[in-house]
Parts: structure tokens; C-alpha cells; sequence
């Protein structure tokens, strides 16, 4: 077995394991503001469409770690 495949293989499950925990912590966070405020699903997304420039900023970064990592 090639080690290069497997430290791959290793390294991908670890990154697609923390990017689901992440995913699940902001669909949790989403979840919990629609119980626990006054706020409407439309203004919610509205509030959400305002934080896209965080979100590619956070890709961004991804992106360059991984860069990074494969250099």
C-alpha cells in the first residue's frame, strides 16, 4: 500500500469530518435563532446573505491551508 495514498486518505476523512461538525454547528445556530427569537425565515436568510463575504473569507482561508498543506 502506497503511505502517500493513505496519509491522503487520512488527511481528506480528518478535513471532511471537522467540515461536517461545522456545517452542523451553523445549521444548529440557525436552528436555535428561529426557536428561540422573534426573527422570520426571510429575515433570518437576510441576516445570513449579509455574512457572505465572512463566508468567503472563511473559504478563502480553507483554501490556502490546504494550498499550504499540498506545497
Amino acid at each position: 500500500m502506497n503511505p502517500k495514498a493513505t496519509m491522503s486518505s487520512e488527511l481528506r476523512k480528518l478535513v471532511e469530518e471537522r467540515v461536517d461538525r461545522t456545517l452542523e454547528g451553523i445549521e444548529d445556530t440557525f436552528r436555535r435563532i428561529l426557536e428561540s427569537q422573534e426573527i422570520t425565515l426571510t429575515n433570518l436568510k437576510k441576516d445570513i446573505q449579509s455574512l457572505e463575504e465572512s463566508f468567503n473569507l472563511l473559504s478563502q482561508k480553507w483554501n490556502l491551508e490546504i494550498y499550504t498543506l499540498y506545497s
